[in-house]
C-alpha cells in the first residue's frame, strides 16, 4: 500500500544519504531486513518531491541572508597612533 512519508522518515533517508554517505540501495536492504517495504525508486522519488518543495523556501532564506549580510554594520579597526 501507498503512504505518504512522514517528514522524519524523509530526515533519516536524507540524512543516511547526504551526511552519512549511505547510497539508496544499501537504505534499501536496511529498511527490508526491518520489514519495510521501501524501494530506492520510491525513496528517490520523495526525494525530490521534497526537495521541490523546499526550494522556494531555500531561495528566501538564501537571499534573507544576503541582505542580512548587506545591511550589516562593517568593523573598520581603529588604529592607535601611539
Amino acid at each position: 500500500p501507498k503512504s505518504l512519508a512522514s517528514a522524519g522518515l524523509l530526515a533519516y533517508i536524507v540524512t543516511q544519504k547526504y551526511e552519512d554517505g549511505l547510497p539508496l540501495s544499501r537504505q534499501e536492504r536496511i529498511f527490508e531486513r526491518a520489514g519495510i517495504d521501501l524501494n530506492r525508486t520510491s525513496m528517490a522519488r520523495r526525494l525530490i518531491a521534497s526537495l521541490f518543495s523546499i526550494i522556494p523556501k531555500m531561495k528566501y532564506f538564501y537571499q534573507a541572508r544576503i541582505f542580512e549580510e548587506l545591511c550589516k554594520p562593517k568593523f573598520i579597526p581603529a588604529y592607535d597612533k601611539g
